[in-house]
């Protein structure tokens, strides 16, 4: 009976949740305005994108397109000598090799394809953002701040994972709500699929993927079948794409690798404390990997980790305190480090940056409860990522996809402090 009774009681409280976070329907004037700000994103990307290819060109530095290119040749994922590879996560390169398949190997189409992704997440946060609550105006400039955020910009001339995975944040945040709004067995099962797809681009999701199914068994309680039965459904969708990646890296490098292989390279960094070059690239100080980091990439995958291994260690011996200032020195950088590169923060980096988080802080204060609903996992998502970087190789860059909820936090304050001081006028 009592077991019967919390399952009742259970059953009751999913029922008064679902009915509270009943989302806003999309009236024509907010689908519109999404719809345009969209556009304009994309056209202010393009612009920018457009700008930066005339003063630096495209830059493939991380190999993400060739990785791309490759696979579309029939090749599969191969290094540059042909050997068989997982450095990097093959979300991006199967992106890349679907763009080269449909549009030729140009870099120009994977530039244009990354504004739109950053395009796309911008319109598809906005529209999140008004069906849980948020005012129009809110959305509005929410959705203005992201498309003129010029920190961004330069990465649309570099293919890095920012924009696409932004994307993938901003869909997985969307099947995080649905789920847990209606936990039916496709959500459960689409949430794990999305978190594959994202840990597959860059390996911090891995540490997010546990919370969505911390929060299915709190919400729907830790003693009933049904919490139990959705968890094993996300588990069920992060295996379907996860297993065949680790497979694949079985048979082709003969080791079970999760999502890409680095090595002990994130090991060392993570105890890079020397000043000079500090965390820009420092597999060419001259001083640690003679002669200027030359040849270094040619070296077998075992001969970079012993090397990685050996001066992370030293690191650790000669100067724990300075490894243990990395950490500060790696949050400023996340937060702050507005270009140029360097952990100390720009002065436009503190002045914008202290500004709007306050008003990030005040407008989650502020926000009611529909809209604290998303922003609850929004900012389980930011802290990830900023653990993630903290710990171990941080870039203003790294921040860039979580930015957007940022802004969205910053515009509810702004417009709640507006509205005040209108009524006292």
């Amino acid at each position: 009976m009592g077991d019967q009774k919390a399952m009742n009681q259970q059953s009751e409280r999913n029922e008064t949740i679902s009915s509270s976070l009943a989302i806003q329907p999309i009236r024509l004037r907010a689908a519109l305005a999404i719809g345009l700000l969209t556009a304009a994103t994309l056209v202010v990307a393009l612009g920018a994108a457009w700008r930066e290819r005339q003063k630096t060109g495209i830059i493939d530095a991380d190999g993400y397109a060739r990785y791309g290119f490759r696979i579309a040749e029939g090749r599969g994922l191969v290094d540059d000598q042909g050997r068989p590879t997982a450095f990097r996560g093959p979300t991006y390169p199967l992106v890349c090799a679907g763009l080269a398949l449909v549009f030729g190997p140009r870099l120009e189409v994977v530039q244009t394809a990354q504004c739109v992704f950053y395009a796309l997440a911008n319109g598809l946060i906005g529209l999140l953002a008004y069906r849980y609550g948020a005012r129009l105006r809110v959305v509005v400039l929410s959705m203005v701040g992201v498309m003129f955020f010029w920190p961004a910009w330069p990465w649309f001339c570099h293919i890095f994972t920012e924009p696409l995975f932004t994307l993938l944040l901003a869909l997985i945040l969307w099947a995080w709500l649905e789920m847990v709004r209606r936990p039916t067995w496709w959500n459960h099962l689409l949430t794990g699929l999305l978190l594959a797809v994202g840990a597959l681009c860059r390996p911090e999701v891995y540490v997010l993927a546990p919370i969505p199914v911390l929060d299915t068994l709190c919400r729907q309680g830790w003693r009933t079948g049904r919490a139990w039965g959705g968890a094993a459904l996300i588990f069920v969708g992060f295996a379907l794409l996860e297993v065949p990646w680790v497979v694949r890296n079985w048979l082709s490098v003969g080791r079970a690798i999760l999502t890409a292989d680095a090595g002990m390279e994130n090991f060392f960094l993570a105890t890079w404390y020397q000043e000079a070059n500090w965390q820009c690239d420092p597999l060419h100080d001259p001083t640690r990997f003679p002669p200027a980091g030359q040849g270094f990439w040619e070296l077998p995958l075992e001969e970079r980790n012993r090397m990685f291994s050996e001066m992370a260690w030293q690191n650790l011996r000669q100067s724990p305190g300075q490894v243990l200032l990395c950490l500060p020195k790696r949050f400023f950088m996340f937060f702050f480090q507005y270009p140029p590169r360097g952990w100390l923060p720009t002065w436009k980096g503190l002045l914008l940056g202290v500004a709007l988080y306050l008003l990030a802080i005040l407008g989650y204060l502020l926000a009611d409860g529909r809209l604290r609903f998303l922003l609850h996992r929004a900012l389980a998502i930011l802290v990830v990522l900023a653990l993630v970087h903290t710990l171990l190789v941080s870039e203003f860059r790294y921040s860039c996809p979580v930015q957007p909820y940022v802004l969205l936090m910053a515009s509810t304050a702004f417009w709640r402090l507006a509205e005040r001081g209108i009524k006292k006028f």
